[in-house]
């Protein structure tokens, strides 16, 4: 095993205490320093509940690289396709380049998209129900004032 924390890229593994767990590919720089984690949408889905909040996961190096490519080939051989069906694996793809953004960053970006989505739409559902009260409030005061001539 092959760990030179002064080498700029790396495999990482996240863990939790109740058993789950991510594998990934990073800068050794941003593992080390406690600002990266994982980037899967599954982790980050994780993060919305309580007992997995980001300070209750422990990350460690794997194995080191000088190039991103070596990298990207360990974490292939990291993520093999059947551990995807571990219930406690938080990855959703294989490793290496075969897996990157085939569908969690495309998945991420479309509930973030949808949620944005609804989110304008709440607010316009609003604002066009203040517009028509505002309407009928107008409507109401030009006939009273008719019917009061």
């Amino acid at each position: 095993m092959n760990i030179d924390l002064t080498q700029p890229w790396c495999t990482y593994c996240t863990t939790h205490s109740t058993g789950f767990y991510y594998y990934g590919k990073a800068k050794t720089c941003k593992v080390l320093d406690g600002t990266y984690k994982g980037s899967g949408i599954r982790w980050k889905l994780s993060q919305l509940h309580d007992i997995f909040e980001y300070s209750t996961w422990t990350t460690t190096v794997d194995q080191t690289f000088d190039t991103e490519e070596e990298a990207y080939s360990a974490e292939e051989i990291l993520i093999p396709l059947s551990m995807l069906s571990d219930p406690y694996c938080l990855n959703m793809n294989a490793g290496g380049r075969i897996g990157k953004y085939q569908n969690h960053g495309k998945l991420f970006k479309q509930i973030l998209s949808k949620k944005r989505a609804l989110t304008k739409s709440v607010k316009t559902a609003k604002a066009k129900e203040k517009i028509a009260k505002l309407h009928l409030a107008i409507k109401t005061l030009k006939n009273g004032k008719n019917n009061s001539k």
